[in-house]
């Protein structure tokens, strides 16, 4: 006589639905960690014209960098940054008080970078901004 086993044939499944779970939230907690711009009192506005970058809880500091001004942007989104839809984007710009400014862990990332480039593009040409090679 065969003798079979009482355990359901689903129980492997489970395993790795819990185990993917736990690893889910684990990428979560090590992504929020990362992000200074998760925490509380860290907020910015990005306008047709500029981007106010606001931190502090008790002190409130407020950055404002026209958009005129920015030289150059970057998008980075690690692999963890990817699962929770998060990602960093980082403004290099010819202005005097804010020359970088890291958004970090900013929610849904890629939509923001793209129109964050139009508008770039669109505030240049309205004040007739041209980039010039100085060739050195």
């Amino acid at each position: 006589m065969t003798r079979t086993s009482s355990r359901p044939s689903h129980f492997p499944r489970f395993v790795v639905v819990i185990a993917a779970a736990a690893m889910l939230t684990v990428c979560h907690s090590l992504a929020s960690a990362q992000q200074p711009s998760t925490q509380p009192g860290s907020r910015y506005d990005i306008t047709n014209y500029r981007i106010d970058y606001e931190r502090g809880i008790f002190s409130k500091n407020i950055d404002t960098l026209e958009l005129w001004h920015v030289e150059d942007i970057n998008f980075h989104q690690s692999v963890i940054d990817r699962i929770v839809n998060t990602g960093d984007i980082t403004v290099l710009s010819h202005d005097d008080t804010t020359p970088k400014l890291e958004l970090n862990g900013s929610p849904n990332p890629r939509p923001l970078f793209e129109s964050l480039k139009q508008r770039i593009i669109a505030v240049k040409r309205q004040r007739g901004v041209i980039k010039m090679d100085t060739g050195g």
